[in-house]
């Protein structure tokens, strides 16, 4: 979030940027305390919205925006601007994970599975994106693409937050009571 925000403060003018900075900022508010939240979400929109201003035809920008869409009555909305994301940016990788978790979201499993997988070709080095496609995976019940998932983080990002949450996940999604136990002990 730092890095996006002195990259912001630096180019002004560049929408991408801004809304990049919101970006950042809405999944750093996740971590904060409950009572900082607010002033953060109130910084992240008025970032994307001025990323929107200035780049109105970026598909980062889009999908920044999709972000500020919350609720299940939402989910159309959010639909709507991730595939504009991936119209007016068609190798952006981000986009197709955005739009295969709300796709997860609604059970859409064979069209978010296609859009994960199409994010992964993208960008097959992205910790966000493989790690957000694993997740998934292990929540559609596909297991040979979340075995996959989980090899690439462990191979790539051996240090990442991620894995022991993805290994919970799939021992309790795939595994027996026992591999559940054996992995909340450790």
């Amino acid at each position: 979030m730092r890095v996006s925000r002195q990259l912001a403060v630096r180019f002004p003018d560049d929408g991408q940027l801004q809304a990049d900075a919101g970006f950042a900022t809405i999944f750093a508010a996740r971590e904060m305390p409950q009572s900082e939240k607010s002033q953060y979400l109130q910084t992240a929109r008025a970032d994307i919205e001025r990323g929107m201003r200035l780049a109105p035809q970026s598909g980062n920008v889009y999908l920044a925006k999709s972000l500020l869409v919350n609720g299940p009555m939402g989910l159309v909305e959010q639909e709507r601007l991730e595939r504009q994301a991936i119209r007016l940016s068609p190798a952006f990788a981000p986009a197709y994970n955005g739009a295969g978790d709300t796709m997860v979201e609604v059970g859409r499993v064979d069209e978010a599975v296609a859009l994960l997988r199409r994010s992964i070709q993208l960008d097959p080095l992205s910790e966000l994106v493989n790690a957000g496609a694993a997740v998934d995976y292990v929540h559609v019940g596909r297991q040979a693409d979340a075995v996959q998932a989980l090899a690439r983080q462990q191979a790539i990002w051996p240090n990442s937050r991620v894995i022991p949450y993805l290994i919970g996940q799939m021992a309790t999604y795939f595994g027996t009571v026992q591999d559940t136990i054996a992995v909340s002990k450790k």
